[in-house]
């Protein structure tokens, strides 16, 4: 019942939690440990006093570094749902798309751009979407132009139509590409790709 035995009982305790010193939360639990150990060195009151207290201090930060290591681990449940609920649903989609694409010669960039990335970037904002939103973003509804833009036998009965879309098309597929933290410089192979696409439609 000495302060000083419970004191190292706690200690012992709470070093079971962590296999190596890699472990996450190692390098703090040693460091309040030492801050413990020095404060009781140069306390001038009694040995029992002093182990108390530094126990009770210890006992706080415990539980401060509980309560931010659950909040991580809830932060990570969380996310990893998340993109379990997105490529599920943009499995769905590449399932809607390639029926879509199945009748018509889309090339293979825009092809596996749709069903890759893309699908993925439209759940994202599907899953963020408030309530009465389909396609507050115009991701959806790109698809359908993205394909269109690809088709000669269509877009050369209208190329000022192309000409005039691709801009703001630039716009959105960035805006979401980035959304889903796409790597910038695929961005910019794909759009030099396509726009290659698109000149050969003209």
């Amino acid at each position: 019942r000495h302060p000083a035995r419970q004191f190292l009982d706690r200690v012992t305790d709470r070093s079971l939690a962590f296999t190596d010193e890699g472990n996450e939360g190692y390098s703090r639990f040693i460091a309040s440990i030492e801050r413990a150990v020095q404060a009781i060195d140069v306390s001038h009151d009694l040995k029992t006093t002093a182990f108390l207290d530094q126990l009770d201090q210890l006992m706080a930060v415990w539980q401060e570094d509980d309560k931010v290591l659950m909040q991580m681990r809830e932060e990570t449940a969380r996310a990893l749902l998340h993109v379990e609920q997105r490529n599920l649903l943009a499995q769905r989609l590449v399932d809607q798309w390639m029926s879509r694409m199945s009748d018509q010669p889309v090339p293979l960039l825009v092809r596996s751009f749709l069903i890759g990335p893309w699908a993925q970037v439209v759940a994202e904002s599907q899953l963020n979407c408030v309530k009465g939103s389909s396609d507050p973003q115009g991701y959806l509804a790109l698809v359908e132009q993205l394909i269109w833009s690809v088709q000669p036998w269509q877009a050369r009965r209208n190329p000022v139509r192309l000409v005039e879309m691709i801009p703001e098309m630039l716009a959105t597929l960035r805006a979401g590409l980035l959304s889903i933290r796409y790597p910038k410089q695929r961005i910019g192979q794909f759009f030099d790709e396509l726009i290659a696409c698109h000149e050969t439609v003209l």
